[in-house]
């Protein structure tokens, strides 16, 4: 088929330019080796844009038990990308059948702070034809940014946000408050002590005074917008069921007539609570209770 053997697109690899191959070299990524990792090149770190991660990343650590020097190979390939800011770009097929896709590998330096083991983490990258630029009218981003009028109303925006930053803060110091929990059950267990009711602190939750401090941004943001105070919705009243009246002439015309069975239980006591009478007993008692005063 001459048309399958046209040039065809390949990757961005981190930098949004589409390369070409050539007529024939298409049939060289179909043959692929199954399971296989081949650097082809690599890139400035820079390039790596967050919009060319289209899919879950794999990480991949040394093993010497089953390949002897991966280790050393790992950590200097890592030390050397880490060094250079630099990310490789690899042909990547992870089993027997699979689609080669083209990924970046991006250095993982160990941290023993935090626990962290060194090696590589593998990043999806997209195909030249899956970055496109979209075009939605009265919706694009950029073009509502750029105006003028709407600077001010971005920067207040932005103060707020700035306002609940924390500085300095690791995930790794939050501790799970479920496993707190379920941990501090089991000592108390253990030890024949009851739980307090404040054996586990949430570190999660909202920061009451970064809200404090907030307020003025807050003031200023709605200021930008062109609203003082932005009013919340007046809370739904609970409409009461207006008390069902009969006058006594009407109530002798239904037990004349026997309609009285008519009436729900609610309106049957209402007539006797105006004739203060007892509202206890049963559907029946009450009518027989409204015959005996009518």
């Amino acid at each position: 088929n001459d048309r399958g053997r046209e040039n065809t697109q390949v990757p961005a690899a981190g930098n949004g330019e589409a390369g070409v191959e050539g007529e024939g070299e298409d049939g060289e990524v179909e043959e692929t080796i199954s399971g296989s990792l081949e650097i082809i090149g690599f890139k400035n770190r820079r390039k790596l844009k967050f919009q060319y991660r289209i899919g879950h990343g794999y990480f991949i650590y040394p093993h010497e038990g089953r390949i002897t020097g991966s280790k050393r190979l790992v950590e200097a390939l890592c030390c050397r990308l880490a060094k250079l800011g630099k990310i490789a770009l690899v042909r990547f097929v992870a089993r027997a059948n699979a689609q080669p896709i083209f990924a970046a590998l991006s250095p993982q330096m160990p941290d023993e702070a935090s626990q962290t083991s060194g090696g590589l983490v593998l990043i999806p990258l997209p195909f030249a034809d899956d970055i496109r630029s979209l075009d939605l009218p009265g919706t694009c981003v950029d073009e509502v940014i750029s105006q003028d009028e709407q600077r001010p109303q971005v920067e207040a925006a932005k103060s707020i946000i700035r306002g609940f930053r924390i500085s300095h803060w690791s995930p790794y110091s939050i501790d799970n408050p479920t496993l707190k929990l379920f941990y501090a059950g089991l000592e108390g267990l253990a030890l024949n002590e009851d739980l307090p009711s404040d054996a586990v602190e949430d570190l999660l939750l909202p920061n009451e005074r970064k809200g404090e401090l907030a307020k003025d941004h807050v003031q200023a943001w709605k200021q930008s917008l062109g609203v003082d105070d932005l009013s919340s919705p007046p809370a739904k009243r609970s409409r009461t069921a207006e008390p069902f009246t009969m006058g006594l002439d009407v109530v002798r015309a239904k037990v004349r007539d026997g309609t009285l069975a008519r009436l729900t239980v609610s309106q049957l006591k209402d007539i006797l609570r105006a004739q203060r009478q007892s509202t206890n007993g049963k559907k029946q008692e009450l009518i027989d209770r409204i015959c005996s005063i009518v």
